[in-house]
């Protein structure tokens, strides 16, 4: 592999690593309670197309604004638990709290990023485009 190869993957490794940082233990919270909104939000969007419900019909059954239910879905505001209670009464639905280890990289990914001697935090990346980035750079 040449050097100017080298340098560009080394580069791209670079820019991923400081993408996947996070600056302190506040911002990393922070992204865990956005990813967690998101996947409420997801669900409460199935269930809403699948009842045909509209987001100003949710916010009359829930008694609350449709600017605030736009906030939640933009992802400005993140629900609360009285908003799920509301939701799971709506729907009749029971969201269930699940404990789940989820490899977050593949073992292939782990091991070339620990290679290059870069660091990176654990959070779910679409590690395929990442190996595929990587290889064209090489």
């Amino acid at each position: 592999m040449n050097s100017k190869k080298i340098n560009k993957k080394e580069e791209i490794l670079k820019q991923f690593e400081r993408l996947l940082a996070f600056q302190d233990e506040s911002e990393k919270l922070e992204f865990e309670a956005s990813k967690i909104h998101l996947d409420f939000i997801e669900e409460l969007s199935k269930m809403m197309e699948e009842y045909g419900m509209s987001k100003s019909e949710l916010a009359e059954k829930i008694g609350t604004s449709k600017s605030y239910i736009t906030q939640l879905f933009s992802g400005d505001k993140l629900v609360n638990l009285a908003f799920i209670a509301k939701v799971q009464r709506i729907f009749n639905v029971k969201f269930n709290i699940l404990q789940a280890k989820v490899p977050v990289y593949s073992k292939e990914f782990r091991d070339g990023i620990r290679k290059q001697g870069y660091q990176v935090y654990g959070y779910a990346v679409n590690c395929e485009k990442i190996v595929e980035c990587l290889n064209r750079a090489s």
